[in-house]
Formats: C-alpha cells, structure tokens, sequence
C-alpha cells in the first residue's frame, strides 16, 4: 500500500498547537456574526504546516518559540493570538 508510506508522523507538540489554536479560532467565530469561511481554521491542515515546519532545520526553533509562547499565553486567545 503505497500510501502508508507516504504518511508522515504527526507531532505531538504541532497537534498541541493547532488544536489550542483551534480553540480560539473556534470561540471568535461564535462571536462573529456572520464568520467569514474564507478564514476557517483547519486544524488537519495546521498541524501538516507545523509538522513540515518542525522537520526543518532552519524552521525549527520557530515551531519551538511559537510553542514557548502558546505555553505562556495559557487560556487567554488575545494573547495566543500574538504568538506569531
């Protein structure tokens, strides 16, 4: 089966992220009115970037910083949302 091996390992620190991230994605569109579907958040897809990213020598202390500063935000979506 071809594609089997073709599957990357997921991280459990992008799976983190992405899901914490979708937390807040998810909570700002209850609030909105009318969510814009131009700008949904794909967790699946999120955790894709952030994987390639990690794998990556050069990028990978940016998934490592972006992390660090999830970490700190703890709960609070403001903050998380300046963790760029």
């Amino acid at each position: 089966m071809m594609s089997a091996a073709c599957a990357q390992p997921r991280s459990a620190r992008c799976k983190e992220i992405c899901a914490r991230e979708a937390e807040c994605q998810q909570a700002a569109a209850d609030e909105a009115e009318a969510p814009d579907e131009q700008t949904a958040f794909d967790e699946g897809d999120c955790v894709a970037a952030c994987a390639a990213l990690e794998r990556d020598e050069r990028t990978k202390s940016d998934v490592e910083a972006h992390a660090v500063c999830l970490q700190n935000a703890g709960t609070d979506c403001t903050k998380l949302a300046a963790c760029r």
